[in-house]
This record gives C-alpha cells, structure tokens and sequence, in this order.
C-alpha cells in the first residue's frame, strides 16, 4: 500500500512539473500605417514588473523573434549581477530584411533601401506604442546585427 502511495505521489508531482510553462514574452500584431502591414511583436518584461511602479529603459531588438531568448537570457544574467538594470525588451520580428535595414538602394536588390521607411515605423508608430503602454523611461537602445546592424548604426 506505501509502494502504491509513493508511485502515485511521484507520478502526480512528475505531471504537475511536465505541464508548467514559462514565458519569456507575450506577443501581438501591431498594424503599422507607415508599413502597410502588420509587423509581429515580441515584448518581455523584466521580473517584478507587475509588482512594481517602476518605469524601465527598452531594448528595440531587431530580428527580435529569432533572437528573443538569448537577449532575454543575457540580460537576465546581467540584470542579477548588477551590470545592467532591469530593462523591456521589445522584439520585432523581420519580414524583408534587405527592405526594412538598407539604408540605400542597390543595383541588382529590388526591395533594397527602405530604412527610412522602417525607422519612421519605429519612431513614429511603435516606440509611441510602447511608450504609452509600458512603463518605460526616457533611455532605449535599439540593438541589431549583420543588416540589422547596419540599420542600427544608419539610425
């Protein structure tokens, strides 16, 4: 009878542990005007946001999907040890890299050259958005690599 009791309260703490979840960030469409289209967006916010009233610096991180969790687990890292402060992190998922990070238009790249368009979407549209639904501070920095980090430079 002990024997049954102790598989049963194994197997039911072995169910409990395989159905938890952690999420690192929420996601939503956010219909952009100067896009003219719907952009995936990817915000993580820092432990202990919802209990506190502070107001937190933002990461802009381009190609944001694809690198979500090694930002998130980064500044994680750095947040415990002291080198950075609790931060948003903000990702942003990429449709045409070559059109939204190319500052110039290329001979042979048809879609090359949009940057300006893309940066007047995140001044004009979503860091406005961001700022008016998350407590945020007045320091943000927008993070990029490769052609990403060409647009980050650009801007």
């Amino acid at each position: 009878m002990i024997r049954v009791a102790l598989i049963f309260l194994l197997l039911l703490q072995f169910s409990v542990h395989a159905q938890s979840q952690v999420s690192i960030a929420k996601s939503f469409e956010f219909e952009s005007k100067i896009l003219k289209e719907q952009r995936t967006i990817v915000v993580s916010l820092p432990d202990g946001y919802d209990a506190s009233k502070a107001a937190y610096p933002v990461i802009y991180l381009l190609d944001g999907v694809q690198n979500l969790k090694h930002v998130v687990g980064s500044v994680d890292v750095l947040t415990r040890v002291g080198s950075m402060p609790p931060s948003i992190i903000v990702g942003i998922k990429s449709e045409n890299r070559m059109k939204d990070f190319s500052p110039t238009k290329m001979a042979g790249v048809e879609e090359s050259g949009g940057a300006k368009v893309f940066l007047n979407f995140l001044s004009k549209e979503l860091i406005p958005y961001i700022n008016n639904t998350y407590r945020t501070n007045d320091f943000s920095v927008l993070e990029g690599h490769s052609l990403a980090g060409l647009f980050a430079a650009y801007n």
